[in-house]
């Protein structure tokens, strides 16, 4: 009885590798042609960046061209400094997860209907665009730190329109361009949570806008925020 319970859990193991390589492919890339033809893959994918990736081209990743939608996780390899840097932009639309993880990213992300963001151990010099309709879709930021690159036309160096938000020990500080805000989100009854953080408002920048959403924040330093209020 000992043995045939041993042979079902190793045989359970087997299936459940076997199903994960089919909807699952782990990628690495060192070029721009190859960090496109992986995010463009249909089945799940975790793409490793090796080493800096320069993004000459407008990348949109749509995954309601799959059969299934798909989950994205672009990680580093941290032994090689691994960085991508975006002369355009990169936008993620109808992905069930998208994760960056362990990488430099330089220029703008944008989300579109996706259910959950997560952006861990990162530096990001970028701006950041969220939208979605789902009521459960979620941005997570942790371990990260983010530098607000110079903006003239968004109000918000981390744009943020029906999701959930956590911000979690990390760093967040705004630009140079006066009168922008360093986090905007607005959502009926979405929630921004930032804990054990600092946003640095550069002097210039005010720090938070929300509109008809919960906020709650602990731990967490608001340095050098702008105040552009008359008599304020």
């Amino acid at each position: 009885m000992f043995f045939s319970k041993d042979i079902f859990i190793l045989a359970f193991i087997v299936v459940t590798l076997f199903i994960n390589s089919i909807y699952s492919e782990d990628i690495t890339v060192k070029n721009e042609e190859e960090l496109i033809n992986a995010l463009n893959q249909e089945k799940d994918s975790i793409i490793k960046i090796i080493g800096k990736i320069i993004i000459t081209e407008k990348i949109t990743v749509n995954s309601s061209n799959s059969k299934n939608n798909k989950s994205i996780t672009v990680i580093g390899d941290i032994s090689t400094k691994p960085s991508i840097d975006l002369t355009n932009y990169i936008i993620f639309e109808n992905c069930l997860n998208v994760t960056i993880k362990d990488i430099i990213l330089y220029g703008d992300l944008k989300f579109n209907n996706n259910r959950k963001i997560s952006i861990e151990n990162s530096v990001l010099n970028c701006t950041v665009d969220a939208t979605s309709t789902n009521t459960n879709s979620i941005i997570e930021i942790n371990n990260s730190n983010i530098f607000c690159k110079d903006i003239n036309n968004s109000e918000s160096c981390l744009k943020i329109l029906n999701y959930h938000t956590v911000i979690h020990n990390s760093n967040i500080k705004g630009n140079i361009v006066p009168y922008k805000r360093i986090i905007g989100v607005s959502g009926n009854n979405r929630y921004l949570n930032i804990t054990n953080s600092i946003i640095n408002g550069n002097n210039y920048n005010q720090a938070i806008s929300i509109e008809k959403g919960l906020i709650n924040i602990k731990n967490s330093d608001f340095i050098n925020c702008a105040n552009y209020l008359e008599n304020g």
